[in-house]
């Protein structure tokens, strides 16, 4: 990180050097595109025409074309996880009755949540054995950035943009789905669930009572009659009810959430369980498009089962399990589910990043001695500063985050026996 910090410090000097006097050259110049599009909008960003609109080479523009939605991209993609995380945090300390609220970030937010969660976990008892059961999530990325990246790519290096993707395709399929399919709303399911089964009661509940139970053992759980909804774990077995988890279709049908299997129509938003690759990119522009992918990163929420026994108290019992149950999915999507492309997202965003910036002090540097030259780098300079810092401050922070991420699921684990 100590180079990057070096080879900015030349964007930093020349985007402070820019001045009303600048801004009236450009304008007396009459020189049209010169003005910054919104600079936190990813889409305005991209869709902007860099080369035109601050009159660079094509190899220039074609580098800050590429290079500037990543960096704004990298950005608020850090920040997505920051949020995620500091909401699952705030929410688990709040629901085990942390009365503070406003934490500045996710580091603040999740050590409030441990503290309370072993406050609680005091209460359960020496003898308390508490277990937890995750469902890896399943994670995708959006193929549409990627083709969108490798056709400009593909433009002038002549190569084709026909991507593939090395895991399982996931889309909307407004057809009929046969094969598998991924739902985090809870729906029904012809065919074999894994995940959580949640179905109308009125008699005995094998699972969680999400109603009137009118006993409990010293488990927390419903020993009597339910009345309301009785949400069991299951693997690979019917259910009578809404599955949320993973459907596998008994035969072509359809298919309420991501299909995962062939769709009688097209389908629509098409995501890559694996990698999306390009046989014929050159590795610069592979890495800058895997980059973009890997920013559309996006899972559907694990379920996670936490079963306690052998409480004193069943009233706290109870509280904890529906506090890390209903908090704890977003931590372990973060932990488990993007940990390895965020992590690449490090390596990739680095490359780019350091590319855009090396571009953009050469334009500096050539604009020297020409004072309308000058004039539109330094408005140039002005646009993109700010983004690249943001981008390489993002790179610092993106294993911090993951690493926040896993040491707070393995701070709960820590307390239990992982469950097979």
């Amino acid at each position: 990180m100590k180079h990057l910090g070096r080879i900015t410090a030349g964007v930093w000097l020349v985007a402070s050097a820019v001045s009303l006097s600048n801004c009236t050259l450009l304008k007396a110049a009459g020189l049209p595109g010169t003005e910054c599009p919104d600079m936190k909008n990813a889409e305005a960003v991209a869709a902007f025409d860099w080369q035109k609109g601050f009159q660079l080479d094509a190899k220039s523009g074609l580098a800050v074309q590429q290079s500037i939605p990543a960096a704004v991209e990298l950005a608020a993609f850090v920040k997505r996880i920051d949020g995620d995380l500091k909401a699952a945090c705030a929410g688990l300390a709040t629901d085990l009755g942390e009365k503070t609220a406003g934490y500045k970030d996710a580091a603040e937010a999740c050590s409030a949540a441990l503290k309370v969660f072993d406050a609680e976990r005091g209460k359960l008892g020496p003898k308390a054995k508490l277990t937890v059961k995750v469902d890896a999530p399943t994670c995708t990325v959006s193929m549409a950035p990627f083709v969108a990246c490798a056709k400009s790519c593909a433009h002038l290096e002549g190569a084709g943009a026909d991507v593939s993707c090395s895991g399982h395709v996931y889309g909307q399929c407004s057809g009929e789905c046969s094969g598998e399919c991924s739902m985090e709303v809870a729906a029904s399911c012809d065919g074999s669930c894994s995940g959580s089964c949640e179905a109308q009661v009125t008699g005995s509940c094998k699972g969680t009572c999400e109603g009137k139970c009118d006993g409990q053992d010293s488990h927390g759980n419903c020993k009597g009659k339910c009345e309301g909804a009785c949400q069991t774990e299951v693997k690979a077995g019917k259910c009578e009810g809404k599955c949320q988890g993973s459907c596998k279709l008994k035969e072509n049908g359809k298919c309420e959430g991501q299909c995962g299997g062939n769709c009688t129509t097209d389908m629509k938003a098409p995501r890559c369980s694996g990698d999306v690759k390009l046989p014929n990119l050159s590795p610069q522009c592979m890495g800058e498009c895997s980059l973009v992918a890997a920013l559309s990163s996006d899972c559907l929420k694990p379920i996670v089962h936490y079963s306690i026994k052998g409480v004193d108290d069943a009233a706290s019992a109870r509280k904890l399990q529906l506090a890390v149950e209903k908090n704890m999915p977003a931590i372990f999507e973060v932990a488990i589910g993007l940990k390895d492309k965020a992590l690449g997202a490090i390596v990739n965003g680095k490359k780019v990043v350091e590319g855009g910036i090396a571009v953009s002090e050469e334009i500096a540097k050539g604009a020297s001695g020409d004072p309308k030259k000058a004039a539109i780098s330094g408005a140039l300079v002005a646009c993109i500063a700010g983004p690249y810092k943001e981008a390489i401050e993002g790179v610092a922070n993106i294993k911090g985050k993951i690493d926040l991420s896993l040491n707070v699921k393995a701070a709960l684990e820590g307390k239990a026996s992982i469950g097979k």
